[in-house]
């Protein structure tokens, strides 16, 4: 199975050659919100959050408090697992749909 990692690296590379975007891997410590998605995107002006899940694994429940908690602010947020659908959301929001 793919690691959660391998497929991360490959959705923040994808991300930083598309225009109008700006990405960051949000990094969990002692001085963080919890449940935070992976990554914490801007397209054209609209937020975008994607929590990278591989395989059988699912989010934690705090994980879908925040992306509910992102949703109601008016933001996308969703799970992703693969590059595909990484690049739909992205192609999504940017297309503002």
């Amino acid at each position: 199975m793919v690691k959660e990692s391998v497929v991360q690296s490959a959705i923040v590379g994808w991300l930083r050659k598309q225009p109008d975007t700006f990405v960051v891997k949000f990094a969990a410590g002692p001085f963080t919100l919890t449940g935070v998605p992976d990554l914490l995107v801007c397209v054209a002006g609209r937020y975008l959050a994607m929590e990278v899940k591989v395989g059988k694994n699912k989010p934690t429940p705090i994980q879908l408090r925040r992306i509910e908690e992102i949703e109601i602010a008016g933001g996308r947020a969703l799970v992703v697992r693969s590059l595909a659908e990484a690049q739909d959301a992205w192609r999504d929001t940017h297309d503002g749909t």
